[in-house]
């Protein structure tokens, strides 16, 4: 490949401070200010970042209608710190995902001799430019090595710390001068050399994954990946890619918001970061075929599982038909972000404690009172209960006479109003929440005679409550596992926990909660452990476990009853 000659392109540069002649951290943006956002935030927090020149690419608007989301991914841009300077490049016109890579990559690499690249949808661990810079330094000169990468698929076996792969990769990578002279643009004529030299199945991962027909469909113009075309470069040419064993960067863009990932993705795709560091060490630059084995298995799908993707996919881009995707593919909850912490993530939320998230859970409990409506749920209202209904069955089983119930995280006593038809006379029913809703609740139940109290924090109540509920709570709370210990110290008989969100995913996201509220509201989330969860409940039994329809699938949604032994 020759690099491009960029005289003739009219760029805007905004430059802070002096570049390092050796090596530059390229991030390559379009409109996504909220990931965009989050990528450089993980970068700043990398070892090693303030001592690199970071070089941020920012395609043009397509339409008018884009001219703000790039207007304010520039601003965002340029108060990017942590790193030793920045230069911020903005593309007065838009040249596609395609172009805006391959020249940026090219262009860098005249004044620099190596490029660490990431897009703006790549959140990192802290080792994440470490392990990069070991890689490039460990195997500058070796004659197979074409690249190294940080991002390794969410196999279910062990990996050692370091391997290689044939091929390229482009999630969080980094490659030299030389090296890049690999890329080739002629898509059709290496589809064709791949087909002659019969590679297919292993270009495919044993026929596991549609690189070749990628590579394809780049040709006739149907996509406009550049990935698939360095992947193959360096394929054809023999050359090696290093790997971590365990992933260094994720890809929190697979919500449909890039070009070339999708939700289907996500299960294949969907690393956890590791928070440790990788030590590189000079290995042998070969492809271990037990390694190649647990890549094809990890991506292999039956032809039914090959079908849903499809017909999925095909739902997505079909309006008409979205409401037959939403009704038998549920595709879950509306995450964003990765962030480390629940103050970190806090600080790109507007939660619970907005005035609209109130607003709209008063109004559809107030309709319920007032007959208007028979049931409600997260501030909506519905004419029917819904069928079946587990906590329905335990009130019932389980409720008596003089007993306490306490209510953690129950918004404006939703629970207790639902099912008053079937909860017996009780000593005290307390509802725990935040100062607005204990105002607003006692207010509510005084208006309408109800002997439910409000509380900002669990009351001692001189005996141990019958029951303690926590329903869909503990997974947006920043100390679940504390909060349950103060649960469990008021040794209740029994503790249900219903709709809450289990996973083995420790980040923080954000849940989005788009056209709901009168404002967009959003808030931390993170799925709770189940594993852990269940640690704490020494010297309880787990009695029951039940999923409710109208829970979303992804993450799994269940509800447990535990009982004191």
């Amino acid at each position: 490949m020759v690099l491009v000659a960029i005289s003739c392109l009219s760029i805007k540069v905004s430059c802070l401070s002096s570049t390092d002649p050796s090596v530059v951290v390229l991030v390559f943006a379009y409109k996504r200010v909220f990931h965009l956002r989050q990528t450089l935030h993980g970068l700043a927090l990398n070892h090693g970042a303030s001592t690199l020149p970071l070089r941020i690419y920012i395609d043009g608007p397509r339409t008018e209608s884009e001219i703000g989301d790039i207007s304010d991914v520039v601003s965002v841009s340029k108060q990017c710190s942590g790193f030793r300077s920045l230069q911020v490049i903005e593309r007065p016109t838009n040249l596609g995902l395609y172009a805006s890579l391959t020249l940026g990559i090219s262009e860098a690499l005249q004044e620099y001799e190596s490029v660490l690249v990431f897009e703006d949808d790549h959140y990192t661990s802290p080792w994440c430019i470490r392990y990069l810079l070991d890689g490039l330094l460990t195997y500058q000169y070796h004659p197979k090595v074409a690249s190294i990468h940080a991002y390794t698929p969410p196999v279910k076996k062990d990996l050692p710390a370091t391997f290689f792969m044939r091929g390229a990769d482009c999630w969080g990578w980094a490659t030299w001068r030389d090296k890049w002279l690999i890329f080739r643009h002629d898509s059709k004529n290496m589809a064709n050399e791949i087909k002659i030299r019969n590679l297919r199945a292993q270009f495919d991962l044993n026929g596991n994954e549609p690189y070749y027909k990628m590579l394809c469909d780049r040709a006739s113009g149907n996509n406009n990946s550049w990935a698939i075309c360095w992947h193959a470069s360096c394929f054809l040419a023999n050359k090696l890619t290093l790997y971590p064993g365990k992933s260094l960067v994720r890809n929190i863009g697979l919500d449909n918001s890039g070009e070339n990932c999708s939700p289907e993705l996500s299960p294949l795709m969907d690393s956890k970061i590791s928070m440790d560091a990788v030590k590189v060490e000079l290995i042998e630059a070969s492809v271990d075929k037990n390694i190649f084995a647990i890549f094809a298995n990890h991506f292999q799908r039956s032809l039914f599982d090959k079908f849903l993707i499809f017909v999925k996919s095909s739902l997505r881009r079909i309006p008409f038909l979205l409401i037959i995707r939403n009704r038998f593919f549920p595709i879950g909850l509306t995450l964003e972000g990765s962030f480390t912490s629940f103050s970190e993530a806090s600080t790109y939320c507007k939660g619970y404690n907005s005035s609209a998230v109130l607003e709209k859970v008063s109004s559809a409990v107030t309709k319920v009172l007032d007959g208007e409506a028979i049931y409600e749920r997260d501030g909506f209202t519905f004419n029917d209960k819904p069928q079946r209904l587990m906590v329905r069955n335990i009130f019932q089983e389980i409720l008596e006479i003089g007993d306490s119930v306490i209510d953690f995280g129950g918004g404006l006593g939703g629970t207790y109003i639902n099912n008053r038809d079937i909860i017996p006379m009780l000593k005290q029913f307390i509802v725990v929440e935040q100062a607005n809703f204990v105002l607003a609740g006692n207010n509510l139940m005084e208006k309408y005679n109800l002997p439910v109290r409000f509380s900002e924090c669990i009351p001692s109540l001189g005996q141990s409550p019958k029951l303690i509920i926590l329903s869909s709570v503990l997974q947006y709370i920043d100390n679940p596992y504390k909060v349950l210990e103060s649960i469990l110290a008021e040794t209740p008989e029994y503790v249900l926990i219903d709709r809450t969100a289990f996973g083995r995913d420790s980040l923080w996201h954000l849940q989005l909660n788009k056209d709901v509220y009168s404002d967009d509201i959003s808030y931390p989330f993170r799925c709770i452990n189940k594993r852990k969860m269940l640690s704490y409940f020494s010297g309880y039994s787990l009695l029951q476990t039940w999923s409710n329809s109208f829970d979303p699938r992804t993450p799994e949604h269940s509800g447990l009853l535990f009982r004191i032994d």
